[in-house]
C-alpha cells in the first residue's frame, strides 16, 4: 500500500523514534515538496530537519499537477491534492480541518494515533510506551481517545 503523508504524523513519529514503522505498515510514502519544506523549516526540531534533508528510500517527493482550492496550509493542501490526483485512498494527517477536507475528497484518513494503533495491532511497538513519548512533545490528542486506546492495548502490552 502506498500512502500520502502530511507533515504532522512524520514530525511526531520522528520525535518519538517510531518513523520506521511506516515502511512496515505501508510500502511507500509520498509527500509533496511543501511537506518536505515544512519538515526542513528552521523552527522544526533538529532531528526532523536532519531526517528530511536525507530522506529514506521509502519516501518519495512528488508534486501534484494541480492544487485543490482548499483553505488549509500549503502542506495539507498539497498532500490532499496529491492523494486525490494519484488515486491514493489513504492520507496520514493530524490536523482536524485537514482531516475533514480530506474526507470530503473521499480519502480515508489516519493520523499519528491511528498509525501507532495499527502498529500496536501488528505487534510492531508498545503502544503505551509510544504514548508516553508522545506526551513529551507538543502533540495534544483528545485524552478520552488516548485513554480508550491505552485500555484497548493494555492486555496485549503486558504480555
Amino acid at each position: 500500500m502506498i500512502v500520502v503523508a502530511d507533515t504532522g504524523p512524520l514530525n511526531y513519529l520522528l520525535l518519538i523514534d517510531a518513523v520506521e514503522i511506516l515502511p512496515q505498515l505501508y510500502r511507500s510514502v509520498l509527500i509533496p515538496e511543501e511537506v518536505r519544506s515544512e519538515l526542513l523549516h528552521p523552527d522544526t526540531p533538529e532531528i526532523v530537519r536532519a531526517w528530511a534533508s536525507s530522506l529514506p528510500e521509502w519516501i518519495t517527493v512528488r508534486q501534484p499537477h494541480r492544487l485543490l482550492p482548499l483553505s488549509l496550509d500549503p502542506g495539507e493542501t498539497a498532500a490532499i491534492s496529491l492523494a486525490v490526483e494519484s488515486h491514493i485512498g489513504l492520507i496520514l494527517i493530524d490536523d482536524r480541518r485537514g482531516r475533514k477536507m480530506a474526507q470530503a475528497q473521499h480519502l480515508a484518513v489516519t493520523g499519528t494515533l491511528g498509525i501507532l494503533a495499527t502498529a500496536a495491532e501488528n505487534d510492531l511497538l508498545n503502544f503505551g510506551e509510544m504514548i508516553a513519548r508522545l506526551k513529551q512533545t507538543n502533540f495534544h490528542p483528545p485524552e478520552s481517545l488516548v485513554a480508550s486506546l491505552l485500555i484497548r492495548f493494555a492486555p496485549k502490552q503486558s504480555i
